[in-house]
């Protein structure tokens, strides 16, 4: 073969036929749901005149302590999750038909299912050996 007819070879498009396939498919994801609450700013109301002693003894409580109390609150939380899938393919396998010296792809017309190559490929497809 010349060099000319191997790069008209290489220039010419090739020609698949697409297929497409469905499953139908049920997706779970655990989802961990994180409450927090973040306080407000702090409103302090004064009840009374304030006590200005020179007794020195301890002050009541603990030191450094905190008063804890709890407020609860009912809510509903929103958690948007988009769902999605990748589709990895495994190894492709071929089942070989017969091998001809005789061009049996020549208005073949038809692809699997029954479309018509045109509407599949704008490259017409000749195979005469689909079914």
């Amino acid at each position: 073969m010349s060099t000319s007819q191997d790069e008209n070879l290489l220039q010419q498009e090739v020609v698949t036929c697409p297929a497409v396939g469905y499953q139908a498919v049920t997706v779970c994801v655990p989802v961990t749901v994180t409450p927090f609450a973040n306080a407000g700013t702090a409103i302090t109301f004064c009840c009374g005149s304030p006590t200005v002693t020179t007794d020195m003894t301890p002050c009541p409580g603990t030191v450094n302590g905190s008063c804890t109390f709890k407020i609860t609150q009912e809510m509903c939380v929103a958690v948007p999750v988009e769902f999605g899938a990748t589709a990895v393919t495994g190894a492709p396998h071929v089942q070989c038909g017969d091998a001809s010296a005789v061009d049996i792809c020549t208005d073949c017309g038809v692809t699997a299912g029954g479309v018509a190559s045109s509407a599949v490929s704008t490259k017409k497809n000749n195979c005469t050996s689909c079914k």
